[in-house]
């Protein structure tokens, strides 16, 4: 297993305009606010995109909880070990 260095969860949406005006950014809440992600507010996607990585962390987590307590097809073993190399940044 490899070990990959992040910005621990949970991350939250937080809409500011002290960057950019009406653009959304993803922070975590660690000592204070740390941004993670910064995500342009498009016409149809940008809070549906910031909400999608700030859920980041959990969704990895319940995908190795998963992996490691269900009984699972080939195919869906494999799709969420995909999903969690991609999430790790592994081949």
């Amino acid at each position: 297993m490899t070990t990959t260095k992040r910005t621990p969860g949970p991350w939250l949406v937080h809409s500011s305009s002290t960057l950019h005006m009406n653009d959304v950014q993803i922070a975590s809440v660690y000592d204070h606010w740390r941004i993670v992600s910064h995500v342009a507010r498009g016409p149809l996607d940008g809070a549906s995109n910031a909400n999608l990585i700030a859920a980041s962390p959990d969704l990895l987590l319940a995908c190795e909880c998963v992996l490691q307590c269900a009984d699972m097809s080939g195919a869906v073993r494999a799709m969420v070990q995909d999903a969690i190399a991609k999430a790790r940044g592994e081949p």
